[in-house]
């Protein structure tokens, strides 16, 4: 091609190399126009039902086999040239829905950048603020807006980050980018996700299975990291003693966890939480319920929560360390991390530092933080949302989407905003508390709805689901 000598053996090669680029990239690319859908955004996408599965009723996908295979017909050439062809329509779609997304997101953003306008209008008026103040303020506000609307934006934050991505890799390691892309098609933007196959799996019956698999994975990371060693922490043979504490305190949490696990929903569980009044007297009280959201963050209220100090300094707010959850075991870290992207884990994972993985999860939490502070602050009617945006927002959770009906769904995420940012918000504004690790709090709540979901009998990993409730009602 440059003028060099090309000899059969490269240019096999090269031919090998178009048709793996080919079948990856853009074969792998594209919805286009598929299922009727229209392509000006994120928010008709079509929702396909989901059906439930019992201990008794195995997903047929299991018993019949997988996908059905379509009918072949014709010789190879015109089934190559068929298939490229798709493929480049495919993929032009798919490039004039990410840039007719791209519009409606500046559209929406228009909304926003007027609404703010419009309080910086009032504030100045009233002459309360500084302009530092003001500007300050208006980060933090993105009202204007419906919680379709601001879905759509982050979704459209997703699908620009990933196309990001992908120009990097194109760069610097086109070689290795089909084979990122063929194994790992969840890094494509949505407009290019592949179509789902015939008599597959839905997308939320992938999500709950694979989830339920790294639940259970998790759960014996944590029992390994609370009894083993790790081969690289023998090295250091100055920090045995942190090593040990380290070990000690994730034998604590699966202790924990197994007491969850065996208690029936019914049973009754009661801890002693010693808090701090105003006059700085400590009050011990007992604490009995059932197992729950509320019950979780009610046990770990110590953890959670900073009371006043006598003086009204800031002496008891919570350090950095203990924001960015450094004190929470790299198992759960890293399970909570495999999780939340759909339950595949990353192969090098087992290699990254475990701030790597704290990073994502952080990350994670301020979306979700944002959501929830958008949906209370801008009192969205929780009652009128539809199916689609329920699930995207119990997902985000890590909260149970299949088999569920719109009003469990909704019922879930009313009670997670309740305890995460309504009764903490009302304690801080009461002068009880100081300090509120919102980290933290929903931390422990996804972990809690993990193990929910995996032990749910309407998961589609029965096999997961029928040992939990084997061991409960045993």
């Amino acid at each position: 091609m440059f003028g060099g000598h090309v000899n059969k053996k490269s240019m096999l090669v090269s031919l090998w190399y178009v048709l793996l680029l080919s079948s990856s990239s853009i074969g792998v690319m594209g919805h286009g126009r598929r299922n009727n859908m229209n392509n000006n955004n994120y928010m008709n996408m079509l929702v396909t039902p989901v059906s439930s599965t019992t201990v008794t009723s195995v997903p047929s996908a299991v018993v019949q086999g997988t996908s059905t295979q379509e009918a072949s017909g014709g010789n190879g050439v015109s089934q190559m040239v068929g298939y490229v062809k798709d493929s480049i329509v495919r993929s032009i779609d798919g490039c004039k829905l990410m840039w007719s997304n791209h519009g409606q997101c500046n559209a929406i953003r228009s909304k926003q950048k007027l609404y703010k306008q419009s309080l910086k209008d009032q504030w100045t008026n009233e002459g309360l603020l500084t302009s530092k103040e003001m500007n300050e303020r208006l980060k933090t506000e993105n009202g204007g807006i419906t919680f379709e609307e601001y879905q759509f934006l982050q979704k459209g934050k997703t699908d620009r980050a990933k196309l990001t991505q992908l120009m990097f890799m194109s760069w610097g390691a086109p070689r290795f980018l089909p084979y990122a892309i063929m194994f790992f098609p969840e890094m494509l933007p949505s407009p290019f996700l592949p179509p789902p196959k015939v008599g597959a799996e839905t997308k939320w019956e992938s999500l709950s299975r694979t989830r339920s698999h790294a639940v259970i994975q998790t759960l014996l990371n944590i029992e390994r990291d609370a009894r083993q060693v790790p081969a690289m922490a023998k090295l250091n043979f100055f920090g045995r003693k942190a090593q040990q504490r380290a070990m000690e305190r994730t034998h604590q949490i699966g202790l924990s966890t197994y007491q969850l696990l065996m208690s029936p929903p019914t049973a009754t569980i009661t801890k002693s939480i010693t808090t701090t009044n105003k006059k700085g007297v400590e009050e011990t009280t007992q604490v009995q319920s059932t197992h729950g959201p509320t019950s979780i963050l009610r046990f770990m209220d110590n953890l959670l929560f900073r009371s006043s100090s006598s003086n009204g300094d800031n002496a008891n707010a919570f350090t950095t360390q203990e924001m960015n959850l450094c004190f929470v075991p790299k198992s759960i870290v890293k399970g909570l991390g495999t999780i939340i992207d759909g339950g595949k884990s990353n192969p090098t994972d087992a290699i990254l530092p475990n701030f790597f993985g704290r990073k994502k999860l952080l990350a994670h939490l301020q979306k979700v933080k944002e959501c929830d502070e958008f949906l209370v602050k801008e009192q969205v009617d929780i009652s009128a949302l539809g199916t689609v945006q329920l699930r995207d927002a119990c997902s985000d959770r890590l909260m149970g989407c299949i088999g569920r009906s719109d009003e469990e769904m909704k019922t879930m995420l009313k009670e997670w905003l309740d305890l995460v940012v309504t009764q903490p918000k009302a304690r801080l504004s009461g002068g009880a508390v100081a300090a509120y690790n919102d980290n933290l709090a929903r931390t422990a709540l996804m972990c809690y709805n993990s193990l929910e979901s995996a032990q749910d009998s309407r998961s589609a990993s029965y096999l997961p689901s029928a040992l939990f409730r084997g061991a409960i009602y045993k």
